[in-house]
Formats: C-alpha cells, structure tokens, sequence
C-alpha cells in the first residue's frame, strides 16, 4: 500500500483475493476473524526485473597429457573457459568433451575458469580431443567445434 500511496486496505484485499490462485494459505499467524489468510508476493502494477544478459564464451586447451594406465594411457588436456568480452574466466560451467578414439568427457570450471578433462583408458598413442560444448547459467558458447591432438606420453 506504501508504493501505491493511494491504495485503500479494501482496495489491497480485493487485489490479494484477485490473486487467490497464485496465494499460499494458512501462513499467516493470529490472521483474525474474517481473514482470507492469504500470503502473497507480487510486483501488483510493476515492471518485472530485465532477464539476466545472455553472455558469449569461449574454450580452448592449455595444456595436455596423460596418464599411464597399464600398457595403455588416459589423455587428459587442461581446458580454459573465459569470457569473449573481456577474457575474464568463468566459474562454475560444465565442459564436455570428445576424446576419438576414447570416448566423452566433461569436467567443471574452477573459479580460476580452468578444468581437466580425462579421458578413458586407451592403447593407440594419439587420439583428437574436440571441445564440443560448454554450459551454464546465462551463457552462450561460441567456439563451435575445437579440435586438439593428443599423443601418449
């Protein structure tokens, strides 16, 4: 009533009961005789927040390796997510990736905007790595399709 200085307390009641379906019951304690009882958040006659801007990103390899697993190897490859802005990093976004020969991977940004995909143990010494996407809250990649060679350690 405060925001809308002219609104009346039957004015606000009948906007609250407007809303019935969207109201939580039954929360208000000592609600009084004749209460609808009603709990509501609205922005009743406001403008709703702007959506959060959609920003671009990009991912590349830092560096990559392996891990020797018997007569075979696990390729791993340091993956770099940034901003495309200001090449700031980016926290907390998941990589995925293609390890051919192998097979998937994924791994998650550090707030460093760093993270280590591993693949899966394999016998041929080189397979290609392709960063295949990246995904998170508000983000859009725009890299496409990466694609880096590897070769046993």
């Amino acid at each position: 009533m405060r925001a809308k200085g002219a609104a009346t307390l039957s004015s606000s009641v009948q906007q609250v009961l407007g809303h019935r379906p969207n109201a939580t019951s039954g929360l208000i304690a000592s609600a009084g005789t004749g209460s609808p009882n009603l709990l509501l958040y609205t922005l009743s006659g406001g403008t709703p927040p702007p959506p959060p801007p959609v920003l671009d990103v990009a991912a590349r390899m830092v560096s990559s390796g392996g891990v020797r697993s018997g007569k075979n190897w696990k390729p791993q490859a340091s993956i770099s997510v940034t901003y495309t802005s200001n090449n700031g990093p980016v926290n907390g976004v998941t990589v995925y990736g293609n390890f051919n020969p192998g097979g998937n991977a994924t791994c998650v940004t550090s707030s460093a905007g760093t993270c280590t995909l591993t693949g899966p143990s394999i016998s041929v010494s080189t397979t290609k790595l392709s960063i295949t996407n990246v995904t998170g809250a508000n983000l859009n990649y725009v890299s496409g399709t990466v694609q880096y060679t590897l070769t046993k350690p």
